[in-house]
């Protein structure tokens, strides 16, 4: 029965695994889109102020991130689009919501695992905030792109929107843009914890099996 709830417990993390990396690396595209935007707009604009939010928030900007330039960006509705879809994280907690409704918990013998899963998985609830948190935020960009009758399904070009914003006076749009870039931020820096725990489950689950 361990080993059967400890390959199905990897199997999950796996899964969320796959899907937090593929959150974390468009999240990091938004980014990089939000940023062109604001610097078309603020001359002043500086990028420090978003890669270090605070003390404890940073980007964690991978290597393969690091060599995406602005001359490889999509065109600017391109970069509109990339910016007004929101991100969610759906952790999968079957396996353990079933191991611990049926009062299994104690089938994994190894204190110190049992004890990182119940506190990986007591975090998933954390993601719901967060999740709500981006999607408000998402929203409020799309309103304020209502509000200034700009559609994202044209295609607009970069000089196009900046005489359009001008006109309507921009700075209440650049703080919604920044606000949403800035639970971008926020969110890498959550998703790159839930990261390495995942990674360091699924190492701790193989030591248990091999050790069976």
């Amino acid at each position: 029965m361990e080993k059967y709830y400890l390959n199905r417990l990897k199997q999950d993390l796996q899964k969320d695994l796959a899907e937090i990396n593929n959150i974390f690396n468009r999240s990091y595209r938004r980014f990089v889109c939000g940023n062109e935007i604001i610097r078309l707009l603020d001359d002043d604009f500086m990028e420090e102020l978003l890669l270090a939010t605070n003390k404890n928030q940073k980007m964690f900007i991978t290597e393969a991130e690091k060599r995406i330039s602005r001359d490889s960006l999509p065109s600017f509705s391109r970069m509109m689009n990339t910016i007004n879809f929101s991100l969610n994280v759906d952790i999968r907690s079957n396996t353990f919501n079933e191991i611990m409704s049926n009062g299994r918990l104690e089938v994994i013998r190894n204190d110190d695992l049992r004890e990182n899963l119940s506190e990986y998985y007591s975090r998933a609830s954390d993601f719901e905030p967060l999740n709500l948190y981006l999607s408000n935020a998402t929203k409020e960009h799309e309103k304020i792109l209502i509000e200034h009758d700009i559609s994202i399904i044209n295609n607009l070009t970069a000089e196009e929107f900046k005489s359009i914003m001008d006109e309507k006076g921009n700075q209440k749009y650049l703080a919604v843009l920044k606000n949403l870039i800035y639970h971008h931020v926020r969110t890498r820096t959550i998703f790159r914890a839930l990261l390495n725990r995942a990674n360091q489950l699924i190492s701790n689950i193989e030591l248990q099996l091999n050790s069976m």
